[in-house]
């Protein structure tokens, strides 16, 4: 599996997401939004790493 490293302003960014998430709409929601979030980032870099 190709691995990435995020920059400590997107781990930054996730969190606020999380936070904002779980205040408005629950920690489940909050769930969901990350593990897509983490699909997609995989995704994008089995396509973008060699």
């Amino acid at each position: 599996m190709k691995t990435y490293t995020l920059t400590r302003k997107a781990e930054g960014d996730i969190r606020g997401i999380w936070k904002y998430t779980v205040e408005e709409w629950g920690e489940e929601q909050a769930e969901n939004y990350l593990t897509g979030l983490e699909d997609k980032i995989n995704r994008l870099v089995k396509i973008l790493i060699p």
